[in-house]
């Protein structure tokens, strides 16, 4: 087996292995171990829920995206990879207004800027107590800003109580919780600081989450190392691994409803598994996407035969550079 496709199965494997306890791991090839990391204080910057109104087809995001369901079935967690990257050269974010075609002109917020998300499914949650217009949410996200993030980016955990009205809701007195618009937001209490993950290596980047009663984790893996942070509190905030029936998995824009601009000519396959305990064949849903950031990327054909992951699956590409092809999502049984 060729070396980097060994190191990909190695962190593939080791996101799946449970970290000891609350707190910021990492691991490095070939261990089957983790070894404890300082954690560090969580960026303050939202990923907030995809705007009201129509879906723009033109751009992946903001709603625009597939999303794996697995309902009635719950998920232990799920694992987002790139299986197939060509073409990806440069990438940076900008909001949608300065974003035209390939470019974000001069209002772009650096090379390498873009975040990595796994988001849940809306899903109800006690945290809402009485409030009938509300609804939880999660994040499991990389956030990769080299010039602020102390030349890197971060993994971290968001969660959010979600209007389903046109009107605030209340917003819970502790655990952190702060407002933003009708909506409220909250980090897990701290991240892990992620060297700068380079567009480049897009195809070794390895994103998973998982939500037990005993604490919700994010995982990264990318070439030879994989961080873990469990969070500090049960089951993150929100009672996630009660509800969770789907997810969400992209490459977008890092974060404020941002647009992630490739280069032209790029494009990228995503698989996205659902750990259930089954192999039952998930559904691919269109229209699934729950994050207000985007890609400038299209859906194209999905591939013809994807390979069987060990979980059941999802897969679908993404291109600036393909046309005439119509998009298409293929769900796969797991192994």
């Amino acid at each position: 087996m060729p070396a980097k496709a060994a190191v990909r199965v190695w962190g593939r494997n080791m996101m799946m292995v449970p970290l000891p306890g609350a707190g910021c791991f990492r691991a490095s090839y070939p261990a089957a171990g983790w070894t404890r990391v300082a954690c560090v204080a969580p960026p303050r910057v939202w990923f907030p829920p995809r705007t009201r109104g129509p879906i723009d087809p033109a751009v992946i995001g903001n709603g625009n995206d597939y999303g794996i369901d697995v309902s009635p079935l719950t998920m232990l967690g799920a694992i987002g990879s790139f299986t197939s990257v060509s073409g990806v050269k440069a990438i940076t974010s900008c909001p949608p207004r300065f974003a035209k075609g390939n470019t974000c002109g001069t209002h772009g917020y650096g090379s390498n800027v873009y975040s990595i998300q796994l988001n849940s499914n809306n899903f109800s949650t006690a945290v809402c107590a009485k409030q009938i217009d509300c609804v939880g949410w999660e994040q499991f996200v990389y956030t990769n800003q080299p010039k602020d993030y102390g030349g890197g980016g971060n993994l971290i955990i968001q969660d959010w109580l979600l209007s389903t009205a046109s009107h605030k809701i209340a917003c819970p007195r502790n655990a952190g919780w702060s407002r933003s618009g009708d909506d409220c937001v909250r980090n897990a209490p701290y991240a892990v600081l992620v060297p700068n993950v380079p567009i480049a290596d897009l195809d070794q980047l390895g994103l998973s989450g998982s939500a037990t009663p005993s604490g919700d984790s994010a995982f990264l893996a990318v070439d030879g190392y994989v961080y873990g942070m469990k969070n500090a509190q049960h089951d993150g905030i929100t009672d996630l691994s009660q509800h969770w029936t789907g997810a969400e998995f992209n490459i977008l824009g890092n974060g404020g409803g941002t647009r992630a601009v490739f280069n032209a000519g790029s494009t990228v396959t995503i698989g996205l598994e659902a750990i259930t305990g089954y192999n039952t064949v998930p559904r691919c849903r269109g229209n699934a996407g729950t994050t207000a950031e985007e890609n400038n990327l299209s859906f194209v054909a999905a591939p013809a035969n994807p390979p069987k992951q060990q979980y059941p699956s999802i897969a679908f590409t993404e291109s600036n550079a393909a046309s005439g092809n119509a998009p298409s999502c293929v769900a796969v049984p797991g192994l």
